[in-house]
């Protein structure tokens, strides 16, 4: 009869010498490192802006749903081809109207920069900045529309910089000129994990870049895509705690690894912004970096099916006994026995480090007619 125990990556057997041990399956490995993860929101928040003409003010807020409370100040993205990249309600306050004008406006954001060639666009990157820069579009009221000219700007460092939009209608012409303070929301941080055959369960742990005082932390549930095993990443839906005890829920999606190794896709947040009582800036870019690469096959061990649990054969022969050590390629094994499971010390009989995923080794026939092995790992 066999026994077969684990213990802290020890793995026990006992019987008759003539018995043969089965390996068993996988039960997860832990990733040396942490993979690195990059959050940012794709919506940009714009605040209330005033200009004076001739002596009076005008305002312009930004807000996805006008007339529907206050505005929440998004430019959300748009994801619709002919388009530009991103838009959103407006309203404006003109002193000499009796009632606010509302509307809808879209124009694009900068061109997509990578100066520090790390694979994610410089606008939503605190530690880069943004050199002035023009973009386009349009707006439209309902009984008026023209163009919307946005030059943005934004220092290294900052969360916050500036954007000021220039309409120009196209039965009167040029109208007036407001500049927005923005702000841009950034996380970084790591994500730890263990890896099986079933699925990979993590941890993520992020802060909001540049001082990090806002914190959004919680479990995370992975599994290979069967459409693509390693190079999709299927998460499931879940939640993160933020600074405050708050629960994010955030909806299933998809990762995909590019051929530099590194993991993108977008995450919607039920909602994104608790500050507006709209259920807001929803959509996020998600990015991770795995630095760890056991197998050396060039698939991050986050994609990777993880190699199987150490495992140890035993079988006699007429002058010898066969050790059969099942593991990961390149790792160290001693192979121990004893003649008690619950006294004695264990002795290394020999150590194996592995050339390839299953490996024997021959040794002496002992003289007890039980013996316990183990397989120890490093």
């Amino acid at each position: 009869m066999v026994g077969v125990k684990i213990m802290k990556k020890t793995l026990v057997a006992a019987g008759a010498l003539s018995v043969l041990l089965l390996s068993i399956s996988a039960s997860g490995t832990a990733a040396g490192e942490p993979a690195s993860v990059w959050l940012a929101c794709l919506s940009i928040r714009f605040e209330k802006a005033t200009t004076r003409l001739f002596g009076l003010e005008y305002s312009l807020e930004l807000t996805v749903e006008p007339g529907a409370g206050a505005p929440n100040g998004e430019l959300a993205p748009l994801f619709v081809d002919g388009l530009p990249t991103h838009g959103s309600g407006f309203r404006m306050e003109d002193p000499t109207f009796p009632e606010a004008l509302d509307g809808q406006l879209a124009f694009d954001i900068p061109e997509p920069v990578d100066a520090n060639q790390n694979g994610l666009s410089d606008f939503f990157e605190i530690d880069q900045g943004v050199e002035s820069t023009q973009t386009q579009g349009f707006f439209d009221t309902g009984f008026d529309s023209g163009l919307v000219g946005a030059r943005w700007s934004r220092e290294a460092g900052s969360r916050f910089g500036t954007c000021t939009l220039e309409l120009e209608s196209a039965s009167v012409g040029a109208l007036l000129e407001f500049t927005h303070r923005f702000e841009i929301f950034q996380f970084v941080g790591t994500l730890t994990y263990t890896a099986a055959s079933a699925g990979i369960t993590g941890q993520v742990n992020l802060a909001q870049a540049p001082d990090f005082t806002s914190t959004l932390t919680g479990p995370i549930q992975l599994r290979r895509s069967a459409a693509s095993p390693l190079a999709i990443l299927e998460i499931a839906a879940g939640a993160w705690t933020d600074a405050g005890g708050v629960r994010r829920a955030y909806g299933a999606t998809e990762i995909e690894r590019d051929a530099d190794g590194q993991y993108f896709g977008a995450i919607q947040f039920e909602d994104g912004f608790l500050e507006t009582p709209l259920e807001d800036y929803t959509i996020w870019l998600l990015s991770a970096i795995d630095p760890n690469d056991t197998d050396s096959d060039g698939i991050p061990d986050l994609s990777d099916e993880p190699a199987g649990t150490p495992s140890l054969g035993v079988r006699l022969e007429v002058t010898k006994l066969v050790i059969t050590v099942s593991g990961q390629v390149g790792k160290t094994y001693d192979i121990q026995a004893r003649f008690s499971l619950n006294s004695g010390p264990w002795t290394t009989q020999t150590s194996v480090t592995l050339g390839q995923s299953v490996q024997s080794v021959d040794l002496p026939v002992p003289s007890e007619s039980t013996v316990f092995w183990r397989l120890k790992e490093f």
